[in-house]
C-alpha cells in the first residue's frame, strides 16, 4: 500500500453514542501524521494517503482516533485499489430501487460465513449473501434490510470486528 491511497472504514461511528464528528477525524489523522486525509458521509470513512511504510497506516489512524474520542473499535484497512475489486466483485444486479447492496469487511474469515449462512433468500427478508476474499457480498429487498437475519446477526457483540457498507458509499469512497 505504500504510496498509494489508503482506505480506513471504522466500525459503529455516529451509532449507538460513538458520536465522531468527521472534520474533528480528519484533524485528529492530520495531527497525528496523516496526508490528504478525506472523510465521506459521517459514518466512518476515511481515505488518506499511505505513510512509509504502509504498515504504520493502521497504528497512524486507530491511535488518533483513540487518543481524541476513546475509539477503539476495529477498523478494515485496504488499498483504494482494493477498493476498486471489492466493487467490481460484487455479484448481483444492483437494482437499487429494488435491493439494497452490502459488503461486509472483516478478518476472519468464519465469521462471515456464518454471516452467509444466516442469509435467507425465501425468508421473510428474501436476502441473499456470498462470500468472496474477506468480504461477505450480500443484499436485502428495499426496505428489508433491518428485517434481514443477516442484519441482526451482524450487529450482535462477537461480530465486533467486521463492518459493512453500502454499495453505494463504496463507490463514493473510489
Amino acid at each position: 500500500m505504500s504510496g498509494s491511497r489508503v482506505v480506513a472504514l471504522l466500525r459503529g461511528v455516529n451509532v449507538g453514542g460513538v458520536a465522531m464528528p468527521m472534520a474533528e477525524v480528519r484533524e485528529a489523522v492530520g495531527e497525528r501524521g496523516g496526508r490528504g486525509v478525506r472523510t465521506f458521509l459521517a459514518s466512518g470513512n476515511i481515505v488518506l494517503d499511505a505513510p512509509e511504510p504502509a504498515a504504520d497506516t493502521a497504528q497512524l489512524v486507530s491511535g488518533a482516533l483513540h487518543d481524541r474520542f476513546g475509539y477503539t473499535a476495529w477498523v478494515w484497512f485496504g488499498s483504494l485499489e482494493r477498493v476498486h475489486a471489492i466493487i467490481d466483485g460484487f455479484p448481483f444486479e444492483t437494482d437499487e430501487a429494488a435491493h439494497h447492496p452490502y459488503v461486509t469487511f472483516a478478518d476472519d474469515g468464519h465469521l462471515l460465513d456464518e454471516l452467509a449462512a444466516a442469509a435467507s433468500p425465501d425468508g421473510p427478508a428474501g436476502d441473499r449473501a456470498v462470500r468472496a476474499d474477506g468480504v461477505l457480498y450480500w443484499e436485502a429487498p428495499r426496505g428489508g434490510t433491518l428485517a434481514s437475519a443477516l442484519s441482526k446477526l451482524s450487529a450482535r457483540s462477537r461480530y465486533a470486528t467486521t463492518t459493512t457498507r453500502n454499495l453505494r458509499t463504496l463507490r463514493k469512497l473510489a
